[in-house]
C-alpha cells in the first residue's frame, strides 16, 4: 500500500506530535502508521482521514477516479483539482454567487417558488 499520511498530514499544516494528539496515541506510534511500519485499525484510518480531511481511499493512496451523473460536475472537479489555491478560491467565489442568484438555482420543492420562497401557506396544495 501507499500509504498517503505524511502527505495529507503536510497538506493539513499539521505536525507528527500534533496528529498524535488529535487521535489519542502517542506520538511514536503515529510514527510508525507514517513510515508504515505497523498499521493503523480502521477506526483509526477513518479518524485520519476526517482529520486530515481527504477520503479513506485518498490516504491508502488508491487513485480511484470519481464520477458523477452529470459530466459537467466532473469537469468542475477536475479544473478544481488543477487550480492553485488563488484559482480555487476564484472558482468557489463565482459558484457562490452563481448560486445565489435564482434565475440560476434549482427548484428543488414544489412549494418553492421561483424566488426561492416558500409559497404561502394557503396557496400550498395539500395532498
Amino acid at each position: 500500500m501507499d500509504l498517503q499520511l505524511r502527505k495529507y498530514r503536510r497538506l493539513a499544516g499539521l505536525n507528527q506530535q500534533q496528529m498524535a494528539d488529535a487521535l489519542d496515541v502517542k506520538v511514536a506510534t503515529y510514527r510508525t502508521w507514517e513510515t508504515e511500519r505497523r498499521n493503523m485499525s480502521l477506526p483509526q484510518a477513518v479518524a485520519c482521514a476526517d482529520l486530515l480531511g481527504c477520503t479513506l481511499d485518498e490516504l491508502a493512496g488508491r487513485d480511484v477516479p470519481r464520477t458523477y451523473a452529470d459530466p459537467r460536475q466532473t469537469t468542475i472537479n477536475l479544473c478544481f483539482e488543477n487550480m492553485n489555491e488563488r484559482g480555487r478560491d476564484t472558482l468557489e467565489s463565482v459558484a457562490q454567487s452563481m448560486e445565489r442568484d435564482t434565475a440560476n438555482r434549482l427548484v428543488k420543492n414544489k412549494l418553492e417558488s421561483l424566488d426561492g420562497e416558500r409559497a404561502p401557506r394557503a396557496a400550498r396544495k395539500v395532498g
